[in-house]
């Protein structure tokens, strides 16, 4: 296995967590319509409170009501909730586009609006850092680690700007032969991820039997992957959680050596 054992727990964190900052709790930000900053001295949220923070905490984890703001606009708790669910599997994908959809209805002040339109930006922010290490990566040590951070980042945020940013690097990079296996194994996990992404969302939704099948699809054509290795688990009623961590010790490249290009 190539590199330095806590960069490759890092990146397997941000392939199964999307990046999340350590004690970060997005669903209170999604609960209170609140950008993670709002509350921790980190914008990014996580870590220490800040003065609104703390007098959240003391309230068990509840603004204390202002006047007038019972005569607010209702918000869509179903379309919140989805959201909720989606960000909870780390389905970027699907998060991003229920999200787009939700900031283009309404009008401008329409909470719900504002809510999605936040966390649009939340998202972009944190797909922004996690290409910018794969820049670094890509050009330095860890080319294998920077090559798979970078496919999954323009996979997973496509419809983004960011995601737009990183096609275009990928275009750059298949004109340099080295890379051609690196990218050829990081599409073919990304592919992979994003298929058992579905499944899961589809167990999730109640449709156990077509999750299933789909899940069984990653493991049968995607044999090898990290994505393969969970889909198994997850069928066999194992927490994602437990055989991600043990993927991470393991070897974050999915098994076997790293290819290692030209």
């Amino acid at each position: 296995m190539r590199g330095a054992v806590p960069l490759l727990l890092a990146f397997a964190a941000i392939l199964f967590t999307g990046g999340r900052p350590a004690g970060a709790r997005p669903e209170f930000a999604r609960r209170e319509m609140k950008a993670c900053g709002y509350c921790h001295i980190n914008p990014r949220g996580g870590g220490p409170r800040n003065q609104r923070g703390l007098e959240y905490a003391r309230n068990d984890f509840r603004f204390p009501p202002t006047k007038g703001s019972e005569g607010g606009r209702p918000v869509d708790k179903e379309a919140l909730a989805r959201v909720d669910k989606l960000m909870d599997l780390d389905h970027v994908p699907a998060a991003v586009t229920q999200l787009r959809r939700l900031s283009k209805t309404g009008k401008k002040d329409d909470p719900t609006r504002r809510f999605a339109e936040q966390q649009l930006h939340d998202v972009e922010v944190k797909g922004t850092e996690i290409l910018g290490r794969a820049r670094l990566l890509v050009r330095g040590e860890n080319p294998d680690e920077g090559v798979e951070l970078l496919v999954f980042v323009a996979a997973e945020y496509k419809d983004l700007g960011v995601g737009k940013e990183a096609q275009a690097d990928l275009r750059d990079l298949r004109r340099e032969p080295e890379h051609k296996e690196r990218l050829a194994h990081a599409e073919r996990e990304s592919k992979a991820r994003l298929l058992y992404l579905d499944g899961i969302l589809q167990r999730a939704d109640g449709h156990a039997e077509q999750g299933g099948k789909t899940l069984l699809a990653v493991t049968e054509t995607y044999s090898g992957t990290r994505a393969a290795k969970l889909a198994a688990a997850a069928l066999e009623g194992k927490a994602p959680a437990d055989v991600a961590e043990a993927e991470a010790k393991a070897d974050p490249r999915g098994g076997g050596e790293a290819p290692k290009g030209g």
